[in-house]
């Protein structure tokens, strides 16, 4: 007789009641669920990342936008965590202070991270236990965005532009004098205690803003193991940030200052390891509507860091890395011209990175710089049928010193395009479809690496005649926005040229780069080299109001994701996820919202060569959140009680470069106040 795993019999639990009420109405009809683009509180979340604010229903491809409310209630220790569960979004888990999202299995050097419109400006691509400066107590939002929108961060960006916003740089005076948010959390898996705070308020024509954050947690509790912690997982962090705008009728400018600190442990047999972080940030920005006939706004984001972190082993600094980089954006947003609506752009980025100590071995001093100029441009040929066309030149310069060989510099000019067509086939339903062409100039990492890698077990070796990276795909979403049901299906798939990637060669090397046949030596050879590729997968998700219940109104919602990565020639592409599939009750009631759900990720069993199996596991979540007082406007004070992984399952992260030996946090219940004022 088949075993009936328990995820899936209780995803089908969860689902009877969708497929049974499906046909019926709600009482009340124009209660929403929560969907990419409306948050619980029934908000419609603008996607500003892309030139032309839209919500995610007006772009052809599918993007998600996560509200404050929504963030809070997925909050996870990293940026990658509070979007892991998002359908196509899982992180790389390689500890609890560095974990990036991972986009349809498309990893660092193709998922660009955002803060406030401009690059995070970490190291966090060099390597996966480095970890990206930011709390995500202090997001207001969170986006991330595809296709034509996307172009305007770089080639980059193929897998998708991860955005937070926190309002930094207020960009409308507040009606109050003084206002903002305080925020109090504790978890059992780790002990973890968040604190976080948010002031702002106007002074005549100034806006300002104060934020500061803080988290503490031990090595979380492993699931499944009776108690016992994974070792190297704690964190202690801590955020601040001040900044203000001059407002005046049709014009604003201002600018930010913010240090973020994390003290994280790293997993490793035997010694303790941990990395000691700090980024140190300026941004500025500037708007200026209507500068002259035919401009509708012209705008100017800059950002300007300065980031330094050292690994210590055993209580000594093994090895340190220094990041310096200077990025500026400047925008026009032009008047409609023969029905096209869009903004024109050009981009400049610098950066220098310094390893010293045994980081040196791995990379020695690079430099790299691109300028570009990009388009967005929207089109409406009917009321039902719009066009978004995007387009991006760069020039791009690495130097470095590959393995073997004198420094040296190589240069690309990568050049990429979309097209986006959204259809509207019905008031409640729509349909979107997206070619793209990019292309991609390596990283200095894939050109320059020359020796060990601690972190990954590696010992790499870049290649400074890599060629740019080429993709071809075609994206195709399908909406549907009906009031009591509504859902979302993509369907992708992505052809890639010389595509970059580390392969194990099945040799194993010492430190100093002495290499043999198989196992017997350290690290495992890596080599950077270039294969044609093939990404495809699916995206599903959405949610069904059901009915009025004691009062209140029950729904369900679902999801599902999975991508397959393989080479032209054969063979599976390294840390690809494998499929997912979940659902979940919701109830909302006066000033309470639950949730009960539950998330299975499956088996990975087409792994790479050199890559293990990773069995697959089941995660049941639990929300209970209740307005205590006030919850009018932007008052109240909200209790949040939550459990992640509330039967204790033992699972691990195939994506991540550890999962050997991590193993994902056991039952986590998470209570939290959340004060507006």
């Amino acid at each position: 007789m088949r075993h009936v795993p328990t995820s899936a019999l209780a995803c089908a639990l969860l689902m009877v009641p969708c497929a049974a009420l499906a046909q019926q109405d709600p009482h009340d009809p124009q209660h929403g669920a929560e969907s990419t683009d409306v948050d619980p509180t029934g908000e419609r979340i603008v996607v500003t990342a892309t030139p032309l604010e839209r919500t995610g229903d007006q772009l052809a491809v599918p993007t998600h936008a996560l509200g404050r409310e929504q963030v809070l209630s997925h909050l996870g220790s990293t940026l990658g965590e509070t979007l892991g569960r998002e359908p196509g979004i899982t992180s790389s888990g390689f500890s609890a202070g560095a974990s990036r999202p991972v986009i349809r299995g498309q990893d660092a050097l193709r998922v660009q991270i955002l803060e406030d419109g401009v690059g995070s400006h970490d190291v966090s691509d060099v390597s996966p236990d480095h970890g990206v400066p930011g709390n995500p107590l202090v997001a207001q939002r969170i986006e991330v965005v595809r296709g034509p929108a996307a172009l305007r961060h770089g080639g980059g960006a193929s897998g998708g532009v991860v955005s937070t916003l926190t309002n930094r740089v207020p960009r409308e005076l507040p009606a109050h004098a003084v206002g903002g948010e305080l925020f109090a959390g504790y978890g059992t898996v780790a002990r973890q205690r968040d604190v976080a705070g948010i002031l702002e308020g106007a002074l005549g024509r100034i806006g300002w803003h104060v934020d500061a954050a803080s988290r503490d947690a031990d090595d979380y509790r492993i699931g499944g193991r009776g108690g016992a912690r994974q070792r190297g997982t704690d964190t202690d962090g801590h955020a601040l940030s001040l900044g203000a705008a001059w407002i005046g009728e049709g014009f604003r400018i201002g600018a930010a200052r913010a240090r973020f600190a994390n003290v994280y442990g790293i997993p490793e047999q035997g010694e303790k390891v941990s990395i000691d972080l700090a980024r140190d940030a300026w941004l500025i920005e500037a708007d200026w509507d209507t500068p002259a006939t035919g401009i509708e706004a012209l705008t100017v984001r800059a950002g300007f860091s300065d980031y330094e972190h050292d690994e210590i082993a055993a209580g000594d600094v093994a090895a340190r890395f220094r990041n310096d980089e200077d990025e500026v954006r400047v925008e026009l947003l032009h008047a409609p011209v023969l029905g096209l609506s869009g903004a024109l752009g050009v981009h400049h980025a610098a950066r220098e990175f310094r390893g010293l100590g045994e980081a040196a071995d791995f990379l020695l001093p690079t430099e790299s710089r691109q300028i570009a100029a990009y388009v967005f441009e929207e089109l409406a040929l009917s009321d039902r049928v719009q066009v978004q066309l995007g387009a991006r030149v760069e020039h791009s310069e690495a130097r470095g010193t590959p393995f073997a060989g004198a420094r040296r510099a190589e240069r690309f000019t990568p050049l990429s395009g979309s097209v986006g067509l959204l259809l509207r086939l019905g008031d409640a339903l729509s349909a979107g479809l997206t070619l793209s062409a990019q292309e991609r100039a390596p990283a200095p990492v894939e050109l320059f690496a020359r020796g060990p890698h601690e972190a990954t077990g590696t010992f790499e070796i870049g290649d400074a005649a890599l060629s740019t990276e080429r993709s071809r795909g075609v994206d195709l979403a399908l909406r549907l926005r009906h009031p009591a049901v509504r859902g979302e299906l993509s369907l992708f798939y992505t052809d890639f040229e010389d595509y970059v990637f580390g392969e194990l060669t099945g040799r194993t090397c010492d430190e100093a780069g002495a290499c043999l046949p198989g196992p017997g030596a350290e690290l495992d050879e890596l080599l950077y080299r270039q294969r044609d590729a093939t990404f495809y997968g699916a995206e599903l998700s959405g949610s069904i109001e059901l009915l009025d219940l004691a009062g209140g109104h029950l729904g369900c919602d679902f999801q599902a994701d999975f991508v397959r990565a393989r080479f032209q020639r054969g063979g599976n592409l390294p840390r690809v996820p494998p499929l997912r599939y979940g659902a979940g009750l919701h109830y909302a009631r006066g000033r309470m919202r639950a949730r009960l759900g539950v998330l299975r990720t499956t088996t990975q069993h087409r792994s790479a060569a050199g890559e293990s199996d990773t069995r697959g596991h089941s995660f049941v979540d639990a929300l209970l959140a209740f307005t205590l007082a006030g919850g009018s406007g932007d008052h109240g004070l909200e209790l949040i009680v939550a459990a992640d992984n509330l039967l204790d399952s033992e699972g691990r992260n195939h994506v991540s470069f550890r999962k050997a030996e991590l193993i994902l946090p056991g039952r986590n219940v998470r209570v939290a106040l959340h004060l507006r004022f």
